[in-house]
């Protein structure tokens, strides 16, 4: 992600450059880029994951109320639905 980020930059600075043929213009516009694309990626550090990023816990309480009746065969599986071993 961050070396797409970082060709789109150097693409877009390009641009500028062929369409004003002024090599301080191109590099300081680079450069504003790059510090607006490190300020974003800082932010996007520091805020919280939300709820969907949160890995579930496991809910034992179903399995130990299975476990626990007589007579009763228990299948424990994972995400893929594969016996646990």
């Amino acid at each position: 992600m961050l070396g797409l980020l970082g060709a789109v930059l150097l693409v877009s600075a390009a641009a500028v450059y062929v369409a004003t043929a002024n090599l301080v213009l191109a590099v300081a516009y680079a450069a504003g880029l790059a510090v607006l694309l490190a300020g974003a990626l800082m932010i996007e550090r520091l805020r919280s994951p939300s709820a969907t990023e949160i890995e579930p816990t496991a809910d034992w309480s179903v399995t130990v109320a299975a476990i626990e009746k007589d007579g009763q065969a228990v299948a424990i599986t994972d995400r893929a639905n594969q016996p646990v071993r």
